[in-house]
């Protein structure tokens, strides 16, 4: 922080120097922001969260404004990866042994026997160390023993180093092949580089849902379908298992649907209309005859959770299109009553199949050449329907200082969960937020995931239907 204020701070002797945010790049940037908090300007720290992890931060030291990105959130692979992933031979993730560093160790002189090393991991370990601990003058010439605070020095150069080139690389890729900066403050996540990807080719005309209509097609999506057959534990020795599952199931699915859904949903009751493209239903199953499906078509939501069952005669179950036609299809009877609904009665936007099918020929010819640029196009591709489907944020957290807490307090008394105070004298307020005013394309979501269980549908059930061994 000294550094990055000495060189982009104002004071007398760099007046010359323009004035410029400076962007910090981590990964995994909450452990490294559990240091900085505390120099940061108090009310100056802004922050985007999931949970108790930050996506990004911004808050000002001294004379400077910074900016902190994730870079776990945009390339979601360990940075022991990176060597591997972007072609950097020279710069391989060296290796730590973490556990030495106890508060005695920290306070000591960093001197360690490599022997303490090996006893506590493997000889491997010091074998993988040594090049490096001798390259970099570690070793006290007197007693043979490791200076770990040269090494660690020399452990997070590489580190800053790894990073660095890795990112430039993948930010170089986006450049090119999608025209996308992630060093741009809009791109924070895998999802919203994809989606942003999406909304430039797929969706035009598709309308955004909120409130009462996004809750009702939430009810219509469900998540994988992840079980044994018949939800049955057992125990298979001796035999081969097989587990049926799919290559790239979402861009597959999004391939085969017509297309993603036009224009505002429009309320029905008792009758799905005839001139609907898609709609979600909610409907009550009055007669079910078929076999008992090893793999049922629908869940029963219960405390939360997807109860995959067949015994659905007499429930209310809220689906979509898709399924309400397989449930037709696999079953010798089935019988409803429509209750209510929304449907989509404009068309479809036709891009999205070209689109994805674009990315997986692309990312083929990449893997062939055994290029490192495939890898984006495989994060795009699986990341691309999750931002459609983003959960409502229903928490607000707000950094304040001193002299604005209580005006704070007199005004939003009514929606404060909890406070405390931050190592910089700032108090961290989470409030509640109305989850009405959080809009997302819920019916992409759920028309992906539909369609992708269709699929699935005539791997896992055809061969009970035909009554195969």
């Amino acid at each position: 922080l000294e550094w990055v204020e000495f060189y982009y701070g104002e004071f007398p002797g760099n007046e010359e120097r323009p004035q410029s945010e400076v962007t910090l790049i981590a990964h995994n940037v909450s452990y490294d922001l559990s240091f900085i908090l505390e120099h940061l300007m108090p009310g100056s720290l802004q922050a985007i969260k999931k949970g108790s992890k930050f996506i990004s931060a911004s808050g000002i030291y001294r004379t400077c404004d910074l900016r902190f990105k994730d870079s776990y959130k945009i390339i979601p692979s360990k940075l022991q990866a990176f060597a591997q992933m972007f072609h950097l031979p020279d710069l391989p993730k060296e290796v730590m042994p973490y556990d030495i560093f106890t508060h005695d160790f920290i306070n000591g002189d960093f001197l360690i026997d490599p022997n303490v090393i090996a006893e506590a991991y493997s000889s491997e370990m010091v074998d993988k160390m040594r090049p490096n601990i001798e390259q970099h003058g570690c070793i006290c010439p007197h007693t043979g023993l490791w200076n770990m605070l040269t090494y660690a020095t020399f452990y997070c150069k590489r580190d800053v180093k790894l990073l660095s080139e890795g990112w430039n690389r993948f930010r170089s890729m986006t450049l090119e092949f999608f025209d996308q900066d992630i060093n741009g403050c809009e791109t924070l996540t895998t999802a919203s580089l994809a989606f942003k990807h999406l909304t430039k080719e797929c969706l035009s005309g598709v309308y955004s849902v909120s409130g009462l209509v996004l809750e009702f097609i939430r009810a219509a999506t469900f998540g994988g379908q992840t079980q044994a057959a018949r939800n049955e534990s057992m125990i298979i020795e001796g035999q081969p298992i097989y587990d049926m599952d799919k290559v790239s199931l979402y861009p597959a699915a999004m391939v085969h649907m017509k297309g993603i859904p036009q224009g505002p949903p429009v309320p029905f009751y008792d009758e799905i209309p005839s001139d609907s493209d898609y709609f979600f239903v909610e409907i009550e199953v009055t007669k079910v005859r078929g076999p008992a499906w090893d793999f049922p078509l629908v869940p029963l939501r219960k405390e939360g959770l997807n109860d995959w069952t067949n015994e659905i005669e007499g429930q209310k179950i809220i689906i979509g299109k898709q399924t309400l036609e397989d449930l037709l299809a696999w079953h010798d009877e089935f019988s409803y009553t429509v209750l209510r609904g929304y449907a989509f009665n404009c068309g479809f936007n036709t891009n999205l199949a070209p689109t994805i099918q674009k990315l997986y020929d692309r990312r083929a010819e990449l893997k062939i050449e055994k290029s490192p640029a495939q890898l984006i196009f495989k994060l795009i591709m699986n990341s691309s329907y999750g931002r459609t489907g983003l959960k409502p944020i229903d928490k607000m957290e707000y950094y304040l200082s001193p002299d604005k807490i209580h005006r704070f307090i007199a005004n939003n008394y009514y929606r404060i969960n909890e406070m405390n105070i931050m190592p910089n004298g700032d108090t961290r307020v989470s409030c509640s937020k109305a989850v009405s005013v959080h809009y997302n394309q819920q019916h992409i979501a759920a028309c992906i995931l539909e369609t992708s269980k269709h699929l699935m549908r005539k791997v896992l059930l055809l061969q009970q239907r035909i009554g195969s061994p």
